[in-house]
């Protein structure tokens, strides 16, 4: 499930809020603090644990703060020279997402256990997902093929028309220019997006998570996630405009919102 990119000049520059929303605040441009209430990070050979995996190496130990924080970003090129302690990026990185995360409040439930580099390291990540040539040179994710829907045993994408009906609750990490929703809640890791998809822009949105309301009858293109970005995918998408679905015609999430189909709830 595709978030909007964003680039990441115009990522630099934002500043993660906390809501009553979303539970206790968090800022991003402070440095980690391991064993944090609010949100914890453990650096680890693999990266970092997210926040909330009930690790019991989310309490601190000595000699691990920052030379442990340094020693997982080695390797990325260009050289991280703002490393996590002085930008809200994991290795000062914004594709690698926001070196704090929750773990209270509907962000904190849904990135709970959501471990984002799968057990590689950053560097390996990167060169495993990131294609530096997409985008006219600019880079891109490699998402998976045929909208991220997952193929049956004949290789063809699983997807259907299927209507949301009013009173249902669905939600995305990313600006409404996209066209995907998930069910309002579902893991992290069952979404099939890359751990950039937590960058905030908007303060309005911390950490990117727009929730939405339906309010009347709505199709959208439905199947299950392909996995991804080392997660398992597994999830639901509702796709606002997918080829495998033309009766599908709206296509952004946006326009479901400017036409009343959609009622934002944060």
């Amino acid at each position: 499930m595709r978030p909007f990119r964003w680039c990441a000049s115009l990522a630099a520059t934002a500043g993660l809020v906390g809501s009553l929303f979303l539970g206790s605040a968090v800022s991003s441009a402070a440095p980690a603090v391991v064993g944090s209430e609010a949100a914890v990070v453990v650096p680890t050979q693999s990266g970092v644990l997210a926040a909330g995996a009930g690790d019991e190496r989310a309490k601190s130990r000595p000699g691990e703060s920052e030379s442990g924080r340094r020693q997982a970003c080695l390797g990325l090129v260009p050289p991280p020279y703002a490393y996590a302690d002085l930008s809200p990026y994991l290795c000062g990185d914004w594709r690698l997402g926001p070196t704090r995360v929750p773990t209270r409040g509907v962000v904190g439930n849904i990135v709970n256990g959501y471990d984002r580099f799968g057990g590689l390291t950053p560097v390996e990540f990167l060169h495993k997902w990131w294609d530096p040539t997409a985008d006219s040179g600019q880079g891109d994710w490699r998402y998976p093929n045929d909208d991220g829907y997952e193929h049956n045993a004949q290789g063809t994408p699983i997807a259907a028309p299927l209507v949301l009906h009013p009173g249902q609750m669905v939600d995305r990490f990313g600006n409404e220019s996209g066209r995907y929703l998930s069910p309002a809640g579902a893991r992290y890791g069952e979404r099939g997006i890359p751990p950039s998809g937590l960058d905030a822009i908007d303060p309005r949105y911390p950490y990117n998570y727009h929730l939405y309301r339906v309010t009347r009858d709505v199709a959208v293109c439905a199947g299950p996630i392909a996995p991804a970005f080392e997660q398992p995918g597994k999830g639901v998408q509702y796709v606002t405009s997918s080829r495998f679905c033309p009766s599908t015609s709206r296509p952004s999430v946006g326009d479901l919102v400017g036409n009343g189909t959609l009622v934002r709830l944060n």
